[in-house]
């Protein structure tokens, strides 16, 4: 195991083109609010009480266990405020790993209805990856690469647990999907409580208690998963913000702006 961890760093974008490994230790859990990202993650828990939310799954992981989570999946690490902290994380661009998938699919583990593993036998390739990654010894880019390949070919080797341990609500997790495909229309608490006949106070505390974060928040961030992903293929600003749900240009400009650090005019030319 690598001796020294690195400073949590709280971005959310990648500066690669390829992929960048972490290796992170706190002597206690870290606040982490709901957030998704356009590329592919892969979690490692090496020690902490941790549970994992992940659009509407509540994973309780033990040492060991490894999560695959997709571009645009909504996410976070719920951590024991008392418990040591430690963790891999690999990030991996999702059109280098897509190019790379071309005879032998390096993305299938990203594609199974579960993405929860058992995968401590993948902790050794974790830490030389880190190592490498941020070596100055000869060619320590090339070892990198191959450990990189190496370790991904492992994780499509690896079965997984199969049905998360839970403890979600089935109701937050049907509001959640109806999000998830009704994000481009017009939504609200109000909206919400009216189509499944509660209150907005209890939608409002149990949306809360599972996800961590607001009704509001959640579907601000889920139009934004996908207006980013639009431009990103080439769509253009105005075009976007009323197709993802955004009542107008400047609502829109200001939330991408909020939580993503630069204009959505950017997004192409920063490509």
């Amino acid at each position: 195991m690598i001796k020294t961890p690195q400073s949590f760093d709280p971005r959310q974008q990648m500066n690669s083109q390829t992929f960048e490994a972490f290796y992170y230790k706190e002597p206690r859990g870290v606040d982490v609010e709901v957030h998704h990202h356009d590329f592919y993650e892969v979690y490692n828990l090496l020690a902490g009480e941790v549970s994992y939310w992940v659009d509407g799954k509540t994973y309780h992981l033990r040492s060991g266990d490894i999560l695959l989570i997709n571009p645009m999946e909504l996410h976070r690490p719920i951590v024991d405020k008392n418990s040591r902290y430690e963790r891999f994380v690999l990030w991996i661009n999702k059109n280098y790993l897509d190019s790379l998938s071309s005879e032998i699919p390096l993305t299938k583990c990203f594609q199974s209805s579960f993405n929860h593993y058992r995968g401590s036998s993948v902790t050794p390739l974790f830490s030389d990856l880190v190592t490498e990654q941020y070596g100055t010894k000869y060619a320590s880019d090339i070892y990198a690469l191959g450990i990189f390949l190496q370790l991904m070919a492992e994780l499509n080797r690896l079965s997984p647990v199969g049905t998360p341990n839970t403890d979600r609500s089935p109701l937050i997790t049907e509001i959640i999907d109806y999000i998830g495909t009704k994000f481009h229309e017009e939504l609200s608490l109000d909206l919400l409580a009216q189509s499944f006949h509660i209150s907005k106070y209890h939608l409002s505390h149990e949306f809360k208690k599972i996800t961590g974060t607001s009704v509001y928040h959640y579907i601000t961030l889920k139009r934004l998963a996908h207006a980013r992903q639009m431009l990103m293929n080439g769509s253009t600003p105005g075009d976007v913000y009323s197709a993802c749900g955004f009542r107008d240009y400047t609502v829109f400009y200001k939330a991408f702006k909020a939580e993503y650090g630069t204009s959505p005019l950017m997004v192409n030319a920063d490509k």
